[in-house]
């Protein structure tokens, strides 16, 4: 259900213009932020494989703060599996992104000591 609320959003971000940095902050509202920490940590997982698929920058940086919001749920600093395995390719979608994007995913993996 989360991956398909996800995939929603990107998509409406993506084909409606009039969306602004709200509508992520509202599906973050209402999909990350009064969760169990441990379905939290699990969601992590299920935003990693939508990431890899983007090549637009601002949904690139709104998946950021998804999975930041899902890692401040959490309440934990144990790295998720799909973060851990696919660090490689996280940082090469990101590496040819604005400074503010790479500066994103710098704080993503610097919430979990990944550098």
């Amino acid at each position: 259900m989360f991956t398909e609320k996800l995939k929603t959003a990107v998509n409406e971000w993506l084909t409606n213009e009039d969306l602004n940095e709200w509508y992520f902050e509202s599906f973050r509202d209402e999909n990350c932020k009064l969760l169990p920490p441990q379905e939290a940590f699990e969601r992590i997982d299920k935003v990693i494989p939508i990431l890899l698929n983007q090549t637009d920058e601002s949904v690139l940086i709104e998946l950021a703060e998804v999975i930041l919001c899902l890692a401040r749920t959490s309440g934990t600093t144990e790295v998720p599996s799909a973060l851990e395995s696919n660090k490689g390719l996280i940082k090469a979608v990101f590496s040819d992104k604005c400074d503010y994007a790479k500066h994103k995913l710098k704080e993503v993996l610097g919430y979990y000591r990944m550098g």
